[in-house]
């Protein structure tokens, strides 16, 4: 009947592309936020998330595969509440720029859709109406706009714009949030 949006305030991305492409990232769990103070609570008990015995929830993709234009499929294991499972995964590149230190920056929004209770997260209430509060469906998606190269203006910098992680890895800009909590999902173009 309804339908909660929000995302993690505390999340991390890494996206790195070649012969060996690696996406992955984690959220607190404490940091959701569904715009709903009752429910984000709720959210963190043993009903939902449980996040005093596990307090990140992580996802690192097996798989990805070019499919045409700026689509990527795949695969990969999201670890919530302490289970992980393997779930498809589908990627969309939304684009390659510039940014105001020189670099490239790239976007890109991916979505998967999970069965909550696969991962133990089985609280549910029936409605005086018929049916139940919440679906066993839980999409979610994940827009992010990533650093793709370290640009010689950046080479005395010290603005975290500048700095990578190690290699080639880049980590995620938070400025954005990754989206997450119950069914469809917002998309930012």
């Amino acid at each position: 009947m309804n339908t909660f949006r929000g995302g993690f305030a505390d999340f991390s991305a890494v996206l790195t592309g070649g012969d060996e492409s690696l996406l992955q990232g984690a959220a607190k769990v404490a940091s959701v936020d569904v715009k709903d103070e009752q429910l984000n609570g709720h959210l963190q008990t043993p009903d939902f998330f449980d996040a005093a015995r596990y307090p990140e929830i992580a996802f690192r993709a097996t798989d990805l595969r070019r499919l045409d234009g700026d689509r990527v499929a795949g695969s990969g294991e999201l670890t919530l509440k302490g289970v992980t499972k393997s779930v498809p995964l589908a990627l969309e590149i939304n684009g390659f720029g510039p940014d105001a230190y020189g670099g490239t920056r790239a976007g890109f929004t991916a979505t998967a859709e999970i069965n909550r209770q696969d991962f133990g997260v089985n609280w549910n209430a029936a409605m005086e109406t018929g049916g139940v509060v919440v679906s066993d469906s839980a999409a979610a998606a994940s827009s992010v706009t990533a650093e793709t190269g370290t640009p010689a203006a950046c080479a005395r910098s010290t603005h975290s714009a500048c700095r990578p992680a190690a290699g080639r890895r880049r980590s995620a800009n938070r400025d954005r949030r990754s989206a997450t909590a119950a069914r469809p999902t917002r998309r930012h173009n």
